[in-house]
């Protein structure tokens, strides 16, 4: 099977599949091997965030209203749903994937299947952006990950049918990621940030530069135990060690040195400028979670289930300074600080869930629902800080619980429908060092007499909601299929509805950034072959235009905010063939 797409002249994708068949009558030891290659680069000028608006608090002192003023600069309109943007410098995103995986599957006498999965896989990007989102010539930036992959696992699994059935196997895992990221701190900032005065002429340079390496092994095992023709048992095991180091460097240089006489001492203001940082970390954990799961028929068409599971999830280290992460009175012979530490630990979670799968009306209407609750300890919450940093930190524990429905009716031969309703209940029951709104760091720093870039500002989140995690969200879709013309062809066309309910979108639950409800319509209409050979859509989606936002977030360096616009109405026609 081979498939190829592309995307306007400046994206292309490959997928080249070889399913290659051992010769089985030797012994039948050699089995069948499946290899696939792919391969995909994508050099697209995008995605641009939104500048949202020019007003709120700056840690650093530097609202866009003093910086406009002191340049003499006058700042247009900020509209974060006008489709314009106004930045000085572009937003290029080049990225090239490629990645060979193997699958060996081997029957053996006993009808045991032993099958070994391998993949590799290497990953290398490179993007610009505009730091402070505005016409200004504050911060430009660029990143440059290297990302290499290697994984192996090996299995054996029992046939089906049998009163034990089991699945056992070994894993292996690692990664090695190099990262280089640079922030050029420009004009708007060296004539401003400190009165004028702290940043050299000529601006300066803010490089990181780490490697990471990630080494896990895991064993694994899971049986289940057909205890009668209703009821099934099944649980598992799995013990995983994970070895994790960082090597790596921030350091703040001048851009044009020629300027100055020597290299000068830079004060602790991150994202701006910081005294130089060296980091050599290793972590080791070892974690044993499993899961038990019971499953019992009571007929035909419905099946009732309950589970419990404990869940795992690896710390690791957040790559960009803050405040907090510099140690003063550790200095290196090299003038290198060492970090404090800028790790965040291992997340735990607790699962139970009672649920059931149905069918009624000679399987026309399906019916599958769960109640879920689970526990998490050392919940790994992602935050934007003001200082431009993203941080993993550890929530002290975090509780979600609530239901999951699905329906598919058969309403007639032709037209089916589908609902999909979600209630997800977060609630944080313990995080007292969570990441402050820009605003009450500024307030708190300024009742200290302190300046807010080096004022380390926590806020206690206990009962307040996840961010991102909408309480309410409900899907439903109509479609209908017809034969066209002949039995060869069907056309067909498909509404869908979508619904969600209004939420944060930081973790410091600022409501400068956060969603209303969206009430999303997306209709398709479409002729088809009936073997799906070729397929031609005309589509459209959200209909309604309804405005909100992918991501929202504090402007670092600058006030105000800014956030990702979700697509508006688009439409579009898409032709798909596929090559046997």
């Amino acid at each position: 099977m081979f498939c190829f797409s592309l995307r306007g002249m400046d994206s292309l994708t490959l997928r080249v599949v070889n399913l290659m068949h051992f010769f089985t009558n030797i012994d039948l030891y050699f089995g069948d091997l499946l290899l696939t290659y792919d391969y995909s680069v994508d050099d697209t000028k995008c995605c641009s965030s939104d500048l949202l608006t020019y007003a709120g608090e700056s840690k650093l002192d530097m609202s866009f209203s003093l910086v406009s003023d002191v340049l003499d600069h006058e700042l247009p309109l900020a509209d974060g749903f006008d489709g314009k943007h106004y930045h000085d410098e572009t937003f290029v995103n080049d990225v090239k994937v490629k990645g060979l995986a193997s699958e060996w599957n081997v029957e053996l006498d006993n009808t045991d299947t032993i099958t070994w999965l391998n993949a590799i896989r290497k990953y290398d990007t490179f993007s610009t952006y505009d730091g402070d989102f505005s016409n200004l010539s504050g911060i430009y930036g660029d990143n440059k990950d290297n990302l290499k992959q290697l994984s192996s696992e090996l299995r054996i699994t029992s046939p089906s049918g049998d009163k034990f059935e089991y699945q056992g196997g070994l894993y292996y895992y690692y990664q090695e990621m190099h990262t280089v990221g640079r922030k050029s701190m420009l004009e708007a900032i060296q004539k401003t940030f400190g009165g004028g005065v702290l940043v050299p002429e000529g601006g300066i340079f803010n490089t990181d530069d780490n490697l990471y390496e990630t080494w896990s092994y895991a064993a694994f095992g899971q049986s289940t135990w057909i205890i009668n023709d209703k009821t099934r048992l099944t649980g598992g095991l799995r013990w995983t060690k994970e070895k994790k180091a960082r090597v790596g460097t921030q350091i703040t240089t001048l851009a044009h040195p020629e300027l100055h006489e020597g290299t000068p001492e830079f004060i602790n203001a991150p994202p701006i400028m910081g005294p130089p940082v060296c980091e050599d970390q290793e972590r080791v954990r070892r974690d044993l979670s499993g899961t038990l799961r019971l499953r019992y028929f009571q007929s035909e068409n419905l099946m009732w289930y309950a589970s419990v599971s404990r869940g795992f999830k690896s710390g690791g280290y957040n790559q960009l300074r803050t405040p907090a992460d510099i140690d003063p009175d550790t200095v290196r012979e090299d003038s290198c600080h060492t970090s404090l530490g800028n790790e965040f630990d291992d997340e735990k979670s607790l699962n139970y869930e009672l649920g059931w799968k149905g069918s009624w009306m000679a399987k026309r209407l399906q019916v599958n629902g769960t109640l879920f609750l689970t526990n998490y300890k050392d919940f790994q919450a992602l935050a934007l800080d003001a200082s431009g940093s993203t941080q993993i930190r550890n929530a002290g524990s975090l509780r979600s619980s609530g239901l999951e429905m699905d329906v598919i009716f058969a309403l007639s031969y032709e037209l089916n429908m589908g609902l999909g309703l979600a209630y997800n209940k977060t609630e944080y029951t313990d995080f007292d060092k969570a990441v402050c709104t820009t605003a009450v760091a500024v307030q708190e720093a300024r009742e200290a007499g302190t300046a807010a870039f080096v004022y380390i500002c926590e806020a206690d989140l206990k009962g307040e909601e996840l961010d991102n995690a909408p309480e309410w969200t409900v899907s439903t879709w109509f479609q209908y299929e017809k034969p066209w013309k002949n039995q060869n062809n069907r056309w067909f066309s498909r509404l869908e509805y979508n619904y969600s309910d209004e939420f944060f979108l930081e973790q410091d639950l600022d409501p400068n950034v956060k969603n209303d409800a969206t009430h999303l319509v997306n209709l398709r209409l479409g002729i088809a072959e009936t073997d799906n050979k070729w397929e031609a859509t005309l589509w459209g989606r959200n209909l309604l235009d309804e405005e909100y936002l992918v991501t929202g977030f504090d402007i670092a360096v600058f006030s105000g905010y800014a956030g990702l616009q979700a697509p508006p109405v688009t439409y579009g026609l898409a032709f798909r063939y596929r090559l046997d």
